[in-house]
């Protein structure tokens, strides 16, 4: 399904299927997801501040660069859901699960066909002369004041959230040490 930069604000999408949907610069702000099924659906950019999405399912869901603040995920599965650059401040993570969701800072290879003025990833070499090659790399995710009271956090990769503190990840289900930030 394709909404890309649609402008779905404070629309009741309860218990909707949107497996694999384009969201990609789409307003949801106010939204209610609850219960939606967002399996491998797309939000980079999206709007989704203030959007109820209690008990959704965003399993492989892409948040690049979504606007997530004041959200209320509670038990929401985010598992293998990638946030690079997602603002989650002040969103309530309670009880979601988190596991093996990629939060981490990256740097990625952008690649720019001659003529072209956008940038493609995931793309394997050789390019043909006149393609040009950067490297991009994602900020953080911001964390603070996020709740994420028994949320699961195994195998996600916390190595690029801002403002983590320790008393949230210690009020977590689980996590792994080693995919913390450094400064825990």
């Amino acid at each position: 399904m394709f909404l890309e930069g649609a402008n779905l604000a404070g629309a009741n999408l309860e218990g909707a299927h949107l497996r694999r949907a384009d969201m990609t610069n789409t307003n949801l702000r106010q939204a209610r997801l609850h219960g939606a099924d967002l399996q491998n659906a797309f939000f980079s950019r999206a709007d989704v501040s203030y959007a109820y999405l209690h008990g959704a399912d965003l399993r492989h869901a892409d948040l690049r660069w979504a606007k997530m603040e004041h959200v209320w995920a509670n038990r929401t599965d985010f598992r293998c859901a990638t946030f690079w650059g997602a603002d989650l401040r002040r969103g309530d993570l309670h009880r979601a699960d988190l596991r093996n969701a990629d939060l981490s800072r990256k740097e990625v290879d952008l690649v720019t066909p001659p003529g072209s003025s956008s940038s493609m990833t995931h793309l394997t070499g050789p390019f043909p002369e006149g393609w040009q090659i950067s490297s991009y790399h994602f900020p953080s995710v911001k964390m603070d004041q996020a709740i994420l009271l028994g949320a699961q956090l195994e195998g996600a990769d916390l190595r690029g959230a801002e403002s983590l503190t320790r008393e949230q990840v210690q009020a977590t289900a689980n996590y792994s040490e080693h995919l913390l930030p450094a400064d825990l």
